[in-house]
């Protein structure tokens, strides 16, 4: 009985069991269709927002250790670690503020020097872990059949800006100079993230240009953070309802920018001078996301700055989908920048 009652497994059960039933019946749960900015919301997105709605609790004034947990304890309800690897490897790499913890993802099938995906969780640069993406990393992996190295950076409050990007820096750096002896072929890197993992991926990818050393091959940025503190349509359209609200979008900002240094091209890639010579870039967007402005704005950007660019809105979805495996809506759209990613490692 004690195996039935875990909460964790129970946890998953009520999160994961709408979703088992006939698409019909679903769309019966979710209840009467949210029409917004003449987008319609996923029906399976919307028993997310009603399901994980009410499990939401505002972050301001609690313990960060606390609330990291029960992030942990949500992604992992809805998402999942397969398919296997052929093998993972923990590391501890040396990093600016101290180790920088990194998990390498070696799928079945990878070439004995494969290419790489530098990846870069999400979280609003104060929550999520390797352990949160796990599942994601591991459909990289497999799809690409690159190796991907999951950068464990250091997270706000108690390390707020710039620690987080100096971390990721440090991490694609490593990559690069090192990740040779683990199987991984320098001249084929990627970077990808989502989220705040997202905006790491970007800024990522120009200090390497400024820095003039090796660029990654390719940038595959989901619903990306690109201007810290935006006034866009689409954070006032979507900041409360679906999942990602605006308290939690300002706590995250607060906690990671105490200093609000919004024009920092390094907190706000939008606002970097030029994006010229980058290189190109996959961005998902989500139609019913606070940020979903600022990424379509980064692209639109990038292509005019000359950089190849694919932009994709997934209408239907909302902010986080990247880890919600019992959507077909979401998987597809995950699919789909996976593909871009390896043919532009091919």
């Amino acid at each position: 009985m004690a195996t039935l009652l875990d909460p964790k497994r129970v946890r998953r059960l009520v999160l994961n069991a709408p979703f088992r039933l006939p698409l019909p019946v679903q769309r019966v749960v979710a209840g009467k269709a949210i029409v917004v900015d003449s987008l319609t919301l996923d029906p399976q997105m919307q028993i997310v927002g009603k399901f994980l709605g009410k499990l939401a609790r505002d972050p301001k004034g609690r313990d960060i250790g606390a609330i990291r947990g029960e992030f942990n304890a949500m992604t992992r309800a809805i998402d999942r670690a397969d398919p296997p690897m052929a093998r993972t490897a923990t590391l501890s790499i040396p990093g600016p503020g101290g180790k920088i913890p990194v998990t390498l993802f070696v799928p079945f099938g990878a070439a004995a020097s494969a290419p790489g995906v530098v990846f870069f969780h999400g979280g609003g640069f104060a929550v999520g872990s390797r352990i949160t993406h796990e599942g994601l990393c591991h459909r990289i992996a497999d799809g690409t059949k690159a190796i991907v190295a999951s950068i464990e950076y250091r997270l706000a409050p108690e390390n707020p800006f710039p620690a987080g990007v100096d971390d990721a820096f440090a991490g694609y750096r490593w990559v690069l100079e090192h990740g040779s002896a683990h199987g991984i072929d320098p001249t084929r890197l990627a970077v990808a993230g989502d989220s705040a993992g997202g905006c790491l991926s970007a800024v990522v990818s120009i200090l390497a240009r400024d820095a003039a050393i090796p660029m990654p091959k390719a940038q595959w940025l989901i619903y990306p953070l690109t201007e810290s503190g935006a006034k866009t349509a689409s954070r006032s359209l979507f900041a409360q309802g679906f999942l990602l609200d605006k308290r939690t979008i300002d706590w995250f900002h607060n906690s990671y920018l105490p200093n609000n240094e919004v024009d920092d091209f390094r907190a706000s890639p939008l606002k970097t001078p030029s994006l010229a010579s980058l290189p190109p870039a996959f961005v998902s967007t989500a139609g019913f996301d606070p940020l979903r402005d600022e990424g379509e704005a980064y692209a639109d950007r990038l292509k005019k700055a000359g950089v190849r660019t694919t932009l994709r809105r997934y209408p239907g979805l909302i902010h986080g989908f990247a880890n919600m495996r019992f959507s077909k809506a979401a998987c597809d759209a995950v699919d789909e920048g996976i593909t871009w990613l390896r043919n532009e490692l091919a």
